[in-house]
């Protein structure tokens, strides 16, 4: 309810009862002079006011309660955004500085004992050395030669045999006159058979038959009429079975023999080509 004082200047009563002003948030009674809420700290917007007598006017009214006049409808006003200041970039932190790799200590060197001698652990290092330089010459002067059939003269590898670990073709100096020959037991199904190629003059040695399994080696051996001689060795696999020997457009003897893991041995072909 609004009262006119003695010089006509309208009066709103605070008395809540009269007051038609309430809270839009909890409904509670409000003065016009509140920016507040008393009841529940809500943000007050300022009461709608009529345009001829200046009196506040309760919302949804149409005509001012105090002096009649109509009462313009306002559009609610949006709230503007608070400007908010512009939070500064931080600077860039510059990455610390990586510290220095130390460099990795040199290794020590090995422990000697006053007098320059050697400690025990290159002792025993060098023991090792010896042992092994031990075994390597006891296979190469020993066991080797068991395998390789040694014992029919020196031999050396020869790249020209498609044997699988025949022995090496030599050199010696023999008779160029052919000697007896023996036939296999036909209880050994081994065949051979030799060719001479008469444009290089290289002679061709292969082994066939279903006993080969029993055969530990073929001995190939070439006499040249100037006494030189020339031997391989053809060991039976399952890939090849056949050795080449260098040799010349001239006449030449070939003898070969068979020696089986039993220990017998024979010498079926030895002949000039």
């Amino acid at each position: 309810m609004t009262s006119h004082s003695k010089n006509g200047v309208a009066k709103v009563s605070t008395d809540p009862s009269l007051n038609p002003l309430r809270c839009p948030k909890c409904n509670a009674p409000v003065s016009p002079q509140d920016k507040f809420c008393e009841n529940c700290s809500a943000k007050l917007e300022p009461p709608r006011t009529c345009g001829n007598c200046g009196a506040p006017v309760a919302e949804g009214m149409k005509f001012c309660e105090n002096c009649g006049a109509p009462v313009a409808t306002q559009a609610p006003q949006e709230a503007q955004p608070e400007a908010v200041a512009p939070t500064p970039s931080p600077a860039p932190a510059t990455p610390p500085a990586e510290p220095a790799t130390p460099a990795a200590p040199a290794p020590a060197a090995a422990p000697t004992q006053a007098g320059g001698t050697p400690g025990p652990d290159r002792r025993i290092l060098l023991a090792g050395i010896a042992g092994a330089v031990v075994v390597i010459i006891v296979v190469l002067l020993f066991i080797l030669p068991m395998f390789s059939g040694a014992g029919s003269g020196s031999s050396s590898a020869s790249g020209t045999s498609a044997a699988t670990v025949a022995a090496t073709s030599a050199k010696t100096t023999g008779s160029f006159t052919p000697g007896p020959t023996q036939t296999i037991p036909a209880k050994y199904t081994v065949l051979l058979e030799v060719d001479k190629n008469k444009i290089t003059g290289d002679t061709t040695v292969r082994a066939v038959g279903s006993d080969l399994g029993v055969v530990k080696y073929v001995q190939v051996t070439l006499y040249e009429q100037d006494g030189q001689t020339v031997s391989d060795k053809l060991i039976p696999n399952k890939k090849d079975n056949t050795v080449t020997l260098e040799g010349s457009t001239r006449p030449e003897r070939v003898q070969v023999t068979v020696v089986f893991y039993s220990g017998e041995q024979y010498t079926p072909i030895d002949k000039i080509y």
